[in-house]
C-alpha cells in the first residue's frame, strides 16, 4: 500500500481564491476518477460525486504536471438564481411600464372626450350666434325706423337699413 499526502495549506488558498458561493462545489479528482478531496454541494451526500448530469453546470480543469481534474460544479438553483432575480426585476419593471401606459392611454382618451364634448359646445354657441346676427340683421334692415351705424373713429356709416334709404333718399351703396 502505498499512501501520499497532499499539503492542505495550498489548496486551501486555491480555494478561497475561486470565492466559491452557496450551492457550489469543488472536487480533486485523480485521472482513474477517484475523488481526492472534495468541498461540498448542499444535498450532496458522503461518498457521492458530483455528476454534470445532475447539476446544470460541471466544468473538470486538468491541472498541469500532475495526474488530477479539478471539477467546478453549481447546483442549478445556485446558477439560476441570477436569472431569476432579474428576471423578476425586469418583470416588475415591465409591469409598472405597461401600468403607466395604461394610465396615460386611460388620461389621453379621456382628454379626448373632454376636448370633443367641449368643441361640440362650442360649434353649438357659434351657430346660435350666427342666427342671434341673422335674426338681428333682419330686424335691423327692415324695421319701420330708419337706423344707421356709424364708426366713431371717422363717422363713416358702416350699415344702414331700408327705412333710411326711403327717409334720406339715398341707397346704401352711395353712403357706405
Amino acid at each position: 500500500m502505498i499512501g501520499a499526502s497532499l499539503p492542505f495549506a495550498p489548496l486551501e488558498a486555491f480555494f478561497r481564491r475561486l470565492g466559491l458561493e452557496p450551492g457550489a462545489g469543488m472536487q480533486l479528482v485523480r485521472s482513474d476518477g477517484a475523488v481526492l478531496l472534495r468541498l461540498p454541494v448542499e444535498g450532496l451526500r458522503p461518498g457521492e460525486n458530483l455528476q454534470a448530469g445532475e447539476l446544470l453546470r460541471a466544468a473538470p480543469y486538468a491541472v498541469p504536471d500532475l495526474p488530477i481534474l479539478v471539477v467546478l460544479a453549481r447546483d442549478r438553483d445556485a446558477l439560476l438564481a441570477p436569472w431569476r432575480d432579474a428576471l423578476l426585476a425586469r418583470g416588475a419593471v415591465l409591469a409598472l411600464l405597461l401600468a403607466a401606459t395604461g394610465g396615460l392611454a386611460f388620461g389621453v382618451l379621456r382628454w379626448l372626450r373632454t376636448r370633443q364634448a367641449a368643441e361640440a359646445e362650442i360649434r353649438g354657441a357659434r351657430e346660435a350666434l350666427r342666427e342671434s346676427d341673422a335674426r338681428l340683421a333682419a330686424f335691423f334692415r327692415s324695421g319701420p325706423i330708419a337706423h344707421a351705424i356709424v364708426r366713431e373713429s371717422d363717422r363713416a356709416f358702416v350699415e344702414v337699413n331700408e327705412a333710411w334709404e326711403r327717409t334720406f333718399g339715398l341707397r346704401c351703396d352711395d353712403v357706405l
